[in-house]
Formats: C-alpha cells, sequence, structure tokens
C-alpha cells in the first residue's frame, strides 16, 4: 500500500517545490502531482517497515513541521482507538493480530 500527504501552497507565494521521502538516511522514490495551480499530491510506496521522513521545502527551506515523520506498520495488525488523540497527554490503543481470533 501507499501513504499520501497533501500540501497546499496557495498562500506561499511564487517559488519552488521540494519534496525528499527517506527512511535510514535513504531516499524513497515518491511522485508529485500536482492537483491544480497550488495544491500538490505526494505518493510513496514504503518499502520497509519504519519511520520514513516526508521532506518539504519551498525555496530551499522546510515548510513548518517538515520533515513529517510517517511509522510503517504491519498490515497483519489493527489498530483501535487512535484516530484522536490529546497533544501532550497519555493515550492508549489496542494493537490486534489479525492472526488471533478474539471472539
Amino acid at each position: 500500500s501507499f501513504f499520501l500527504y497533501l500540501v497546499d501552497a496557495t498562500n506561499a507565494g511564487a517559488g519552488s517545490l521540494e519534496i525528499a521521502v527517506s527512511r535510514d538516511g535513504k531516499n524513497i522514490p515518491n511522485y508529485v502531482q500536482n492537483e491544480g495551480s497550488t495544491c500538490f499530491r505526494i505518493k510513496f510506496i514504503p518499502d520497509q517497515l519504519c519511520i520514513h521522513e516526508v521532506h518539504i521545502k519551498f525555496n530551499g527551506i522546510h515548510i513548518q513541521g517538515s520533515p513529517f515523520q510517517c511509522n510503517v506498520f504491519s498490515n497483519e495488525f489493527i489498530f483501535e482507538n487512535y484516530e484522536y488523540a490529546a497533544i501532550n497527554k497519555r493515550t492508549s490503543f489496542l494493537i490486534k493480530s489479525k492472526l488471533y481470533n478474539f471472539n
């Protein structure tokens, strides 16, 4: 499966957008699709179960929050109660193996 990021550069003004995806210092191929004059869709296929970083620069400077991290998990598990979590507060979630019957 693939990851998808959307970048809206509407308020950025004129300039150059640079995208790079990496893991463990290795660049991963990514595909950038123009979704209008100032919106872009970034797509990449993770090649390992680990943290991948999406670096987004505008005019050679990282945008706020870049590089963004995405933790790639195995699809052999189901995560529950992870959709929302408060910032700077402890939270919990449940990880179930698809190989185990919980009923």
